[in-house]
């Protein structure tokens, strides 16, 4: 299976981008040290630019809760965090595409090519997305260039990765995070004001679920990063009488 000694269940092998090439529009990656460069297929070759960047799974995971009263007030606070995963971010991604790899032939087969590019930019996305390299505005500090799969085949890939194992590098975010799960602030009723009821006790409470988190992950939410829907804010009150 997909094992290796020495790394972690949830390993991530990928490449290393180094930003948006000012010539062709699309990112480059870092060449291993010990990569051995003899012709083009060696530039293209993803083993040569392959490292190990981290993994999908939490290293580190934890919780803090504390309660604190006074006289009848009473607060429950729960909150919880994870560090150290890499995550992808298909939400807001910094490119439509996870390969480059056109083939040499306009009439090569759809499923080789990435039709995730040109034809779903203009799905629902970020505003910033419009910020790209074009032949006329080459920049680097925005979007990688739009490509075509349809169309005339740029070569792309002649002298560096095309392949998806280097490119989806570039979705892989930093998942740690820290949330305020659950917050509980809770009114006792005093005794004396309860003799006369034939109640024992009585207590009101408000419950605040899935608070706040705190992340500098920009996908839907790190705690579920494949998710459709962000995970929703809950609140309740609650009377308890005892009798």
């Amino acid at each position: 299976g997909d094992y290796y000694v020495g790394y972690p269940l949830g390993h991530i092998f990928s490449g290393k981008p180094e930003g948006i090439n000012p010539t062709t529009g699309i990112y480059n990656f870092k060449l291993r040290p010990d990569a051995v460069i003899k012709t083009n297929a060696d530039l293209r070759n993803d083993d040569n630019y392959t490292y190990y960047i981290g993994t999908s799974n939490y290293p580190w995971t934890g919780g803090l809760s504390t309660h604190v009263s006074w006289k009848q007030l009473s607060l429950s606070i729960s909150t919880s965090f994870s560090l150290g995963a890499k995550l992808r971010n298909y939400i807001t991604p910094v490119s439509n595409y996870e390969n480059t790899g056109l083939g040499s032939s306009v009439n090569k087969i759809v499923s080789n090519r990435p039709i995730y590019d040109v034809y779903s930019a203009h799905l629902n996305t970020v505003k910033d997305a419009a910020y790209r390299w074009t032949p006329d505005n080459p920049v680097t500090d925005g979007y990688p260039r739009l490509v075509d799969a349809f169309a005339t085949d740029l070569r792309l890939d002649v002298d560096q990765p095309a392949g998806t194992r280097s490119f989806s590098s570039i979705f892989y975010e930093d998942g740690s995070y820290w949330k305020i799960g659950s917050v509980t602030l809770m009114y006792s009723f005093p005794e004396q004001m309860l003799r006369r009821s034939g109640i024992g006790s009585l207590g009101l409470s408000f419950t605040a679920n899935n608070l706040w988190i705190i992340t500098a992950y920009k996908g839907m939410n790190p705690e579920t990063p494949g998710a459709v829907y962000p995970m929703s804010r809950s609140f309740s009150v609650g009377l308890n009488i005892g009798l």
